[in-house]
């Protein structure tokens, strides 16, 4: 009985392993029409005297009507 167990959990586990590719996820497919374009903005902040730069900050504000037309 023990073993039967063991095999089922063994035989779910490995079918668990396995790649499911649709459109969506293909990873050869990085086309620009697929993936488009994003904006980078010249946002830059300062932490503790140092530039980090933060191209894409425009895309945080979620009620915009540019961050809406990205989406």
């Amino acid at each position: 009985m023990k073993r039967r167990i063991y095999l089922g959990f063994l035989i779910v586990g490995i079918a668990a392993c396995g790649q499911v590719l649709n459109e969506n996820n293909d990873p050869t497919d990085t086309s620009d029409e697929k993936l488009g374009t994003t904006l980078r903005g010249d946002h830059v902040d300062t932490y503790f005297g140092v530039e980090v730069a933060d191209p894409y900050r425009w895309l945080e504000d979620d009620l915009s009507s540019d961050t809406a037309d990205w989406i």
